[in-house]
């Protein structure tokens, strides 16, 4: 008699991640002839573990021989994380296989590079008499060899992921309004919410432009944090501590003051960066969650202006060469979202300004604003190179935002590995123009794909944005 029980993970391919559901697999064959009855199968889940790597109350047999009774308790087993007990089992003759198939669900938080192992047990009238063995791993076993069989095996892989939030208050005066001279105060909350806990992470934050930073005002969870070299402690990096996953918050606060003499409508952005090195996490950037934006950074306007900030991205619209590579001849749709991140002053004569860039050629009537068409039939001439009100009649109100889109077509002679850059720029009454993208790149023949969407900015002190670049003959 042997017992094959290999594995397969339907909720994502193998190495699997923590919260995947498995499926196990477990053929018994008769490999001698004889008929037995009174046989049963026994998988206490975790009993080759010291931790549980399954989740209690998620073992759910699928597939019985006919006349198996199930007496499997999902909650069973020493670690209480599920407990397989299938009898009533019988075979009756040489060949005969006897299938026997049961999911259960991975723990949230399992290390990364951890191996899952599992291993049921055959038994004769309550006696073991056989083990399984996984065939993926070292051969089939030879069931005259004691020992041979090998347990079944998964790999997992995981991650922590920093949910890193930024937000800014006002010191002085009126709490609405910031005005040159007075202390804005920023407050960064930090939480793993991955799949793996995360040490020694550390997190860094330059002082914004246009901005001093008050002395001694740093705190890590309400203590204080000696000043650096260079006066903020976050200049050099602060170490955070260890991060269990969906563990306590961690909370940095420091405060800077605005310079004196810098005039309305300055925009004072700043962003903090998270690192777990020890687990291969680099710079994962805070997030201004008052806004829409991802990853984005926290940004003050000094005076009662609007806060106006734009975020542009391509995708392929129409892929007619290589499956989701930029190629010649190809159409690419441009997504610009113009926000009014002001809490109270509205945007008025808002308008848009873009190019149709080199090697591009402009899809005719294909331009919306916010999916309505604008200026439609536009003849092949591209509305945006004129300016475009956008918005409500050009006002963007506080909270609001707006979208426009528009095609473009890859002139059919452009080279491959041609870069693309484009970037438009929003104007407004109140405040000098603003360009309008963030940097979202691609790189010729990369193995893995990557995305033209918004990305991490890459930006000077006090800039706003950057481009758009696409490479031709890469990958989306």
């Amino acid at each position: 008699m042997a017992a094959q029980a290999p594995a397969a993970n339907p909720a994502a391919s193998l190495p699997a991640t923590p919260g995947d559901t498995l499926r196990y697999t477990l053929r018994v064959v008769n490999v001698n002839g004889t008929n037995i009855d009174t046989l049963s199968v026994v998988d206490e889940l975790d009993s080759l573990h010291e931790a549980p790597y399954f989740q209690p109350g998620t073992l759910n047999v699928l597939t019985l021989p006919p006349g198996a009774t199930d007496n499997s308790d999902p909650n069973g087993g020493a670690s209480g994380s599920g407990l397989l007990d299938i009898g009533d089992l019988s075979t009756s003759g040489i060949g005969d296989v006897l299938t026997i198939e049961f999911e259960v669900d991975l723990a949230p938080v399992i290390t990364n590079g951890t191996e899952v192992l599992n291993q049921s047990q055959m038994l004769y009238a309550g006696n073991p008499v056989a083990v399984s063995d996984d065939p993926n791993i070292n051969g089939p076993a030879d069931p005259i060899v004691a020992g041979d069989e090998d347990p079944t095996r998964i790999l997992i892989q995981s991650a922590p992921y920093f949910d890193v939030d930024k937000v800014s208050t006002y010191l002085d005066g009126d709490p609405s309004v910031l005005l040159a001279g007075e202390r804005l105060r920023y407050t960064i909350t930090v939480q793993n919410a991955g799949s793996d806990n995360a040490t020694n992470v550390y997190m860094t934050d330059m002082v914004p432009a246009n901005t001093t930073y008050v002395a001694d005002s740093a705190t890590l969870n309400g203590a204080p944090v000696a000043d650096g070299p260079n006066g903020s402690p976050l200049i050099e990096g602060i170490l955070l501590g260890d991060f269990a996953v969906a563990g306590p918050a961690v909370i940095v606060e420091f405060d800077v003051t605005v310079y004196p003499d810098v005039p309305n409508g300055t925009i004072i952005s700043n962003q903090a960066f998270v690192t777990a090195a020890d687990q291969g996490v680099t710079d994962v950037p805070s997030d201004d969650p008052r806004t829409e934006v991802e990853n984005d950074p926290t940004r003050d306007v000094v005076g009662n202006y609007p806060l106006l900030f734009a975020e542009k991205s391509a995708a392929l619209q129409i892929d007619n060469g290589s499956p989701g590579i930029v190629d010649p001849g190809d159409t690419l749709r441009y997504t610009i979202t113009i926000y009014n991140n002001s809490a109270s002053e509205p945007a008025t004569m808002v308008e848009l300004l873009d190019n149709v860039p080199d090697n591009l050629i402009y899809v005719a009537d294909s331009t919306t604003l916010d999916g309505a068409p604008v200026g439609q039939p536009d003849s092949g001439v591209f509305p945006l190179e004129a300016r475009i009100l956008v918005g409500n009649d050009g006002v963007l109100d506080p909270g609001a935002s707006t979208t426009v889109t528009f095609d473009m077509q890859v002139d059919a002679a452009t080279p491959r590995g041609t870069r693309i850059i484009n970037q438009g720029t929003v104007y407004s009454a109140e405040a000098a123009n603003h360009s309008c993208s963030w940097l979202a790149s691609t790189f010729i023949n990369v193995d893995l794909p990557a995305p033209f969407g918004p990305s991490r900015p890459i930006r000077s002190p006090g800039s706003r944005c950057s481009f758009i670049s696409l490479r031709i003959g890469s990958a989306v």
